[in-house]
């Protein structure tokens, strides 16, 4: 699956409350709204993964690391990044398919069908986790004034 990068607009008042965070504070944040995002999108792939190939289906998670090879070809686009895939080296061969067998596509379906979903879920989680964090920040910052 190629990169795919999305810009969503309106958030700019999530972006000012998110200067009142501390740096490390915005960005557990963000990757927790990134993660359970991208959990939506790792359901429903498993959901289409061939249970015959039980090994494929377990290995499907979402998370911040990439393996040796992914590390050498991605180029860091920001702070806080979050993926979603297989650490499985046949599912390659799964999804798009070889000489002998017939392709079997679920990741490339199932983000099709997920990504308004999984966009929905992280402006949610990222205005709730922002609010709720920016208030617990103020309830600090009034206890130490004291």
């Amino acid at each position: 699956m190629a990169d795919e990068f999305v810009s969503i607009e309106g958030l700019r008042e999530l972006e000012q409350a998110m200067e009142e965070l501390t740096r490390a504070t915005a960005k557990n944040q963000a990757r927790k709204s990134l993660k359970s995002g991208g959990q939506v999108f790792a359901d429903d792939w498993k959901s289409n993964v061939p249970r015959d190939q039980n090994h494929y289906y377990e290995s499907i998670e979402v998370g911040t690391k990439l393996n040796k090879s992914q590390r050498r070809k991605h180029r860091k686009q920001d702070d806080v990044e979050m993926f979603v895939g297989s650490d499985d080296p046949a599912a390659i061969q799964q999804e798009f398919g070889n000489i002998n067998h017939p392709p079997q596509p679920s990741a490339r379906e199932s983000w099709e069908r997920t990504r308004t979903k999984v966009l929905r879920k992280i402006t949610d989680d990222l205005q709730e986790n922002i609010g709720k964090a920016v208030q617990r920040a103020r309830r600090k910052a009034l206890k130490n004034a004291n």
